[in-house]
């Protein structure tokens, strides 16, 4: 019976709202250590410490599978998306190796990434059955600016009818001051625009108010936190900022990649009737992050005790309102989820 009440309940709150935390069940077995020859290991490194380790890199993410490594996304002005790589790749071979997304370009132990490189590598890897070659200038750098510097890459406009689009990716949001006003500035860029496109998808990042505080009037609507992690959300913030609120109608496109404090991002958003969420369910990652230097290893540690408006995130997330499935098992000439927000756009505006 205290299990039915919970699921009637999980289900009343999602309806109530717009966009609404899923009521999930909770593994703690599936977060713990993080192999620290890991893609994951160095983003978490790069954003949860003060030593960023500069990595060779293509400037994507990648996922495991039985046959090699697959595309799920590629950064902003970065070496894969110049060379032409998509979502649903499989990567095989670098110089005739097989692909791993760390060693393949630091042959050195994680903890002494190798030199910039100094030459083009050969990439091998199959699109829906045909393999196809790229020659790739490899980027060097830590994954935290590569994701900063991606989202400042990302921002366009385009036409659709007599409507003037704006479209973001945020690959990540930082809480200093000159991320803020990053942030900003991007989005004075696009304030012109009929409407705003937001892609989170695959993002991380730290968020405060002083992010949310660009498209709303108030901070009395913002959520209730119960539960400390300053990983998601600081406590303490500083007086709201004297700008203009961007009042454009938006479309937030998320996915199982949206992590963190990104997920409160595009929760937070989905609350105003100007906006819709496309796309899928995020991760729900309310956990925190610690690195032991003396061993190289890196930990998460899930937060189930973290309520979000009275409702957990770990483990749960943060539901789609348009659920759009984008599967990375082939690769897609067209992106169907952003196809969607345009349209669900359009309605809007």
């Amino acid at each position: 019976m205290t299990s039915l009440r919970f699921l009637l309940s999980a289900l009343v709150f999602a309806l109530a709202l717009p966009l609404a935390l899923q009521a999930a069940e909770y593994d703690a077995a599936s977060f713990q250590s993080v192999a620290n020859d890991s893609q994951e290991f160095q983003l978490l490194q790069a954003f949860h410490t003060a030593d960023r380790r500069a990595i060779n890199h293509l400037g994507l993410i990648a996922q495991q599978d039985e046959r090699g490594y697959r595309v799920l996304a590629v950064l902003d002005g970065f070496p894969a998306q110049q060379a032409g790589l998509r979502r649903g790749d499989l990567l095989l071979r670098i110089d005739g190796e097989p692909y791993h997304p760390v060693r393949s370009l630091n042959p050195q132990t994680p903890a002494n990434p190798s030199p910039p490189p100094t030459r083009e590598v050969e990439l091998e890897y199959e699109r829906n059955g045909n393999i196809m070659t790229a020659a790739i200038f490899p980027s060097h750098g830590n994954l935290f600016d590569a994701f900063r510097t991606a989202t400042l890459a990302s921002a366009q406009q385009f036409s659709n009818g007599n409507k003037l689009i704006g479209y973001l990716k945020l690959w990540s949001l930082d809480r200093s001051s000159d991320g803020v006003n990053s942030f900003n500035r991007l989005l004075d860029s696009l304030s012109h625009c009929d409407g705003l496109i937001l892609d989170v998808r695959d993002s991380y990042g730290f968020i405060n108010a002083d992010h949310l505080d660009r498209f709303f009037s108030s901070r009395n609507s913002f959520f209730a936190l119960e539960g400390q992690n300053t990983d998601l959300w600081q406590s303490r913030q500083t007086p709201p900022l004297s700008l203009r609120e961007y009042g454009r109608a938006m479309v937030v496109i998320q996915n199982g990649g949206t992590r963190g404090g990104m997920e409160l991002f595009a929760y937070q958003l989905a609350k105003l009737q100007r906006v819709t969420s496309v796309g899928e369910n995020t991760a729900g990652k309310a956990g925190q992050v610690s690195y032991n230097s003396a061993d190289n290893s890196l930990t998460y540690h899930p937060k189930p005790e973290i309520l979000v408006d009275g409702q957990p995130l770990e483990a749960s997330g943060v539901v789609v309102e348009v659920h759009v499935p984008y599967p990375a098992d082939e690769s897609l000439a067209v992106d169907p989820q952003l196809d969607a927000a345009l349209l669900a756009l359009m309605n809007i505006i």
